[in-house]
């Protein structure tokens, strides 16, 4: 995988702010976030409960969660062994790019 700039991602992709954090919802780093330590945690369960469903659902291993809402999108990738970005945005037309620009990246 390439360095990841969340700076840059963020510009590139029109994102309002962007985090890693493991599995266990610990945050790694985060730019343009507030509260960013809670929603890594909630990110985590939110993984957690979510490897789960996909096992007993015999789907395989999954790559994305992708919640969207009235109001925003929330995106998360896996990035490598034990990381994930979360991609937040107002914006949800932004998905087609958020995955245009993360297949050039990771």
């Amino acid at each position: 995988m390439k360095k990841l700039d969340l700076d840059t991602l963020i510009e590139e992709t029109g994102v309002d702010s962007a985090l890693v954090f493991n599995e266990d919802g610990i945050l790694i780093k985060s730019h343009y976030l507030d509260f960013d330590g809670n929603i890594a945690a909630m990110a985590g369960v939110l993984l957690t409960m979510c490897k789960e469903l996909v096992a007993d659902l015999k789907f395989g291993n999954s790559h994305e969660l992708i919640l969207h809402a009235d109001k925003g999108l929330f995106f998360v990738r896996k990035l490598e062994k034990d990381e994930y970005l979360a991609l937040i945005t107002k914006n949800a037309s932004k998905l087609g790019l958020i995955h245009l620009k993360l297949q050039s990246v990771l």
